[in-house]
């Protein structure tokens, strides 16, 4: 079954065909009737062309669905309007446009003197104006709009409240059937009660929804509330928290952790009553863009939190241990979630960051109570090295705080032009002997056993002291009793030395901040300046 624009279509062509071959045959061609529906196009444009001043003077001819324009335009786009409306009409096949535009400016322009007639609207106009001013009545901003309509051509006039009354009017006339154009004239009133009223009237709709949403509301933030304690409650329960785990650190994150997801849960439920819940892709989409933000803007302190939970699972110190961070020595008083505060063998308080402990170097004289100590002596070339390592090694056994196992030792380190290093190894047992004055004593002593056998420490230098000589020369020189220096061995002092421990106590004890290293108050080995060199 042939389509029927394809049979009008062959009907044309067939009657161009006859017409072209009408001269060979010595006849005229039949010419065509117009159809009912050329008819009615004919009269929608010929009221187009009334009704509308730009139209005015074209000329309209419809046969078989072909549309032949002719006369002026003002403009080349009221020519190409005019060609596009006829085609949009229904039963037209083609447009053949003719139209032709005005002359040019010098040229005096040819007046036409035919008059228009004014038309009738018809049936469809009056339906569509009708339903135009019920839908009009119904909108507040636009109950002042006045609404004819001639040949599917709507003119608005009247008054509304602002630019945007003008444009919903012109949108809602062009969604109407049948409306060719629309010609919005309206304009905007200077009365400012009319002006204020929409806004006042949109003011009262939003206090009215609030107000009918606060029941939804109340039980929305009972919720969160509910959650919120919940949350309290759950990260007060210490109990549960340390049978997950014994590090502080990592029981705090579980604990902030659990409340935090409580706390999210709430939201989410209390979202969702008020029916709302579109609002957690946009603040969660603006949390991850936020994050991601501040973690470039504090990537520092986000890595030295953590930092502080690796070093608080791993432990390697702990409070009152004597540690070197980074050439700094001291005695650790606490580790919090940014820094780890050290107390020097001065008194002072030296802060790290725990991201900084992390990637030093990091010492602990503490974590081993056994600490050796070793001391440099230089001999003259002559003397029996064999003979001034025993003597070093005996009064090094003999001394308190130095232990037996392992034992005290020696070991020749370097041959000088005029002198022979010998160095001197002893552990102390940190717990019960301070390392500081273990060696102070350990060199006193040393070189008083030296000094009674006679064994010469020269200086790396030559030189001649006449004057010595002259006065061993004149008088007898007292020398140091034989074993007054294994005597003194037995009686060194080497007692702890708390002072800089009981200050980290004291410390630690009186401090709000938390620690999140392992504290042993009852801890009695000393940790504060038997480390300090």
């Amino acid at each position: 079954m042939i389509p029927r624009a394809l049979e009008n279509r062959w009907t044309l062509v067939l009657a161009l065909s006859i017409a072209s071959m009408a001269p060979c045959l010595g006849q005229e061609p039949p010419s065509p009737e117009p159809t009912e529906q050329d008819r009615a196009t004919l009269e929608q444009l010929q009221a187009l062309t009334i009704h509308a001043d730009a139209f005015g003077e074209v000329e309209v001819e419809v046969i078989r669905g072909v549309v032949k324009l002719r006369g002026a335009t003002k403009t080349p786009s009221q020519k190409e309007e005019f060609a596009k409306i006829a085609r949009e009409l229904p039963g037209v096949l083609y447009v053949e446009n003719r139209i032709e535009l005005p002359p040019p400016p010098d040229e005096p322009p040819v007046e036409d003197e035919s008059e228009s007639v004014p038309g009738v609207p018809t049936v469809e106009d009056q339906q569509i104006a009708e339903k135009l001013r019920a839908s009009f009545s119904r909108i507040p901003a636009l109950k002042k709009v006045q609404v004819e309509v001639m040949a599917g051509i709507v003119h608005l006039t009247g008054e509304v409240p602002s630019s945007d009354g003008q444009e919903k009017a012109t949108t809602l006339a062009e969604k109407f059937g049948g409306v060719l154009l629309v010609s919005n004239e309206t304009t905007e009133t200077v009365d400012v009660v009319e002006r204020l009223t929409p806004s006042a009237d949109r003011l009262f709709e939003y206090v009215r929804d609030i107000l009918a949403t606060l029941p939804l509301f109340a039980v929305a933030v009972l919720i969160l509330l509910a959650f919120w304690f919940l949350g309290r409650w759950v990260e007060s329960w210490n109990t549960l928290f340390e049978k997950l785990t014994d590090n502080r650190l990592i029981r705090g994150v579980l604990k902030q952790t659990t409340r935090v997801v409580l706390l999210l849960l709430g939201i989410f439920l209390g979202l969702e009553v008020m029916d709302a819940t579109a609002l957690v892709g946009a603040v969660l989409g603006t949390a991850g863009v936020v994050g991601l933000a501040v973690g470039f803007a504090f990537r520092d302190i986000v890595e030295n939190y953590l930092a502080s939970i690796i070093l608080s699972v791993r432990q390697p110190f702990r409070s009152k241990d004597y540690v070197e961070i980074d050439g700094q020595g001291g005695t650790v008083i606490r580790m919090g979630l940014r820094d780890t505060v050290l107390m020097s063998s001065d008194g002072n308080h030296v802060t790290f960051p725990n991201a900084q402990v992390f990637k030093s170097t990091l010492i602990n004289y503490t974590r081993n109570p056994m600490r050796r100590f070793a001391l440099s002596v230089g001999v003259g070339t002559e003397v029996d090295l064999k003979e001034a390592a025993r003597l070093g090694i005996g009064v090094l056994e003999a001394m308190a705080g130095v232990v037996d196992d392992p034992a005290p030792s020696a070991r020749v380190e370097s041959l000088g032009d005029s002198n022979v290093t010998l160095t001197f190894y002893g552990w102390v047992d940190q717990g019960k002997a301070d390392y500081g004055k273990a060696k102070s004593e350990a060199f006193r002593l040393i070189k008083a056993v030296f000094d009674e056998h006679e064994i010469a420490m020269p200086a790396p230098i030559y030189q001649v002291d006449l004057r010595r000589l002259r006065a061993e020369a004149e008088m007898e020189v007292e020398k140091p009793r034989a074993g007054s220096a294994e005597n003194e061995a037995r009686q060194a002092d080497v007692e702890v030395d708390r002072h800089i421990e009981e200050q980290v106590e004291r410390d630690i004890q009186t401090s709000e901040e938390d620690n999140l290293l392992v504290y042993e108050p009852e801890t009695e080995m000393a940790t504060s300046g038997s480390g300090a060199v």
